[in-house]
């Protein structure tokens, strides 16, 4: 039950809805600068310094829309549409009564203009569409169709997004 908005790689707040590779969200990991060494980094997000720059700190923050991926024998990420900037990510979710909107708050970190797509349910086109400026958050209001207590929920858009919250209203 999804009762407060789930921030995005914050564990407990995500209640399960995401696990692994499945849904195709991926963890967005992002650097944050060492105390004790001022001359570090900064290390973008994702680029797995994080194995190769012992000391180095990284955090969960946000989801990416990343899907398909899968694991390779040795448990490294395997992309597995490589050749595409997009990808997407669904979860599942059992929402209280009344619920009528899904807002998703969206980061670009990009250079670039990122579209990003939100289909709802069994939807085949998006019941939201739009581009997201590059280095700018906004938010997607999509609206819940049916009145079903569960829902699923898509997203679509450039792998570098990051899905900071959704919140159910």
């Amino acid at each position: 039950m999804i009762e407060r908005p789930i921030r995005w790689g914050d564990y407990p707040t995500e209640r399960g809805v995401v696990c692994g590779s499945l849904n195709g969200l991926l963890v967005n990991a992002e650097w944050l600068p060492s105390p004790m060494d001022r001359l570090s980094g900064p290390h973008p997000a994702n680029t797995g310094a994080w194995n190769m720059a012992p000391g180095e700190q990284f955090e969960p923050h946000g989801r990416n829309p990343f899907g398909p991926y899968a694991y390779s024998t040795a448990a490294s990420l395997k992309d597995l549409n490589p050749d595409s900037k997009s990808g997407e990510g669904f979860f599942w979710a059992r929402l209280p009564k009344g619920r009528k909107f899904v807002v998703t708050t969206i980061k670009n970190p990009s250079g670039s203009a990122a579209d990003f797509k939100v289909f709802v349910n069994d939807q085949a086109t998006p019941a939201s569409a739009q581009s997201i400026a590059p280095g700018q958050t906004t938010q997607v209001r999509t609206a819940l169709n049916g009145g079903s207590d569960t829902v699923r929920v898509r997203y679509a858009g450039e792998k570098t997004l990051v899905l900071v919250e959704t919140a159910f209203e």
